[in-house]
């Protein structure tokens, strides 16, 4: 819980994208958001907002009155929240890029993306908001969060090298695909870059949109022909906002 850490109170505005599947623990981060200019905007991804998942009786009772209604539960407490339904494909990146395209008009002037389960990527929130706050105060384009595979690890970064992750990794379709996805976009590659690991990053308006917002359509038109997509892209987010 972030007991007496606060966003830097800076005039401009902010929004919080969560990719929300099952886990609540972001709600945690909420307080340290002023409500003046903060908008959080939870997409619902849940699997009962999948009306193609196949559901036990018990696993339906679970999530309708745990999972949702602990969600409007929070969206009480914090009048700012808004819950949008989506369907359940594309990992957190279709989550990411639908929020850009859908607002690319109106974006605010930073944008805070993460996915709902805070507390198992996130080691230390005080450093989140303390990250947060540096960010906002140097008015810099991008940052990405140092995050952890679960609960209690250190924060993980692979290293891309050529376009080729170091050591390899089995979720990609081919070990070249870095490369192949940064060619076809025309995204510039680093020889060596490490990258973190989760995607959770800030990113302002001014980077987000110094691309046209066809670029975001093409790249999740990309992104949802191919599930093994969603690996690619968790690992090129900076490369975009470079």
């Amino acid at each position: 819980m972030v007991n007496n850490i606060y966003i830097y109170k800076d005039p401009m505005t902010l929004d919080i994208v969560v990719a929300y599947y099952n886990s609540l623990a972001f709600s945690e981060i909420l307080p340290a958001f002023p409500k003046e200019t903060t908008n959080i905007l939870v997409y619902d991804k849940s699997d009962n907002q999948n009306p193609n998942t196949k559901w036990s009786f018990f696993s339906f009772l679970y999530s309708f009155f745990f999972s949702s209604s602990s969600l409007l539960n929070i969206s009480k407490k914090h009048p700012n929240i808004k819950i949008i339904s989506r369907e359940n494909h594309g990992r957190e990146g279709e989550t990411y890029l639908s929020h850009i395209i859908d607002n690319y008009d109106s974006l605010a002037e930073y944008t805070i993306f993460i996915q709902d389960d805070f507390d198992n990527h996130v080691p230390r929130y005080d450093y989140f908001v303390h990250n947060t706050n540096l960010m906002i105060q140097h008015k810099q384009s991008f940052y990405a969060y140092p995050c952890s595979w679960r609960k209690g690890g250190n924060p993980f970064f692979r290293t891309i090298i050529n376009g080729i992750p170091e050591p390899v990794l089995s979720t990609l379709s081919t070990q070249d695909a870095i490369l192949q996805t940064t060619m076809h976009f025309n995204i510039p590659l680093p020889v060596i870059y490490n990258t973190d690991i989760c995607a959770f990053f800030i990113v302002s308006r001014d980077r987000i949109r110094s691309r046209p917002v066809t670029f975001y359509q093409e790249l999740r038109e990309w992104l949802l022909s191919d599930e093994a997509n969603g690996f690619v892209l968790e690992h090129i987010w900076q490369l975009i906002f470079i």
